[in-house]
């Protein structure tokens, strides 16, 4: 991240299931740094388990309220 912003670039990561940064700690852990120094996140509809595998990597900078989390699971209806 620091060299991203040193160029002044941007970093965009897509997926269509959050299991692909869930896999494995080392993944996960690295995943979890870059979304929690990211300034804007899009997330459209989940289910469950991929929304509580999202607000575990979320934790660390408070987690997701219970509104966002509500507004997610509901996205995909």
């Amino acid at each position: 991240m620091k060299r991203i912003r040193k160029c002044k670039s941007s970093l965009i990561i897509a997926t269509q299931n959050i299991a692909d940064f869930t896999g494995s700690e080392n993944v996960k852990k690295k995943f979890t740094g870059i979304i929690n120094n990211v300034q804007y996140t899009l997330v459209g509809g989940m289910q469950p388990n991929d929304l509580n595998n999202l607000n575990d990597m979320y934790k660390q900078s408070g987690g997701l309220s219970e509104a966002i989390k509500t507004y997610i699971a509901k996205a995909s209806q």
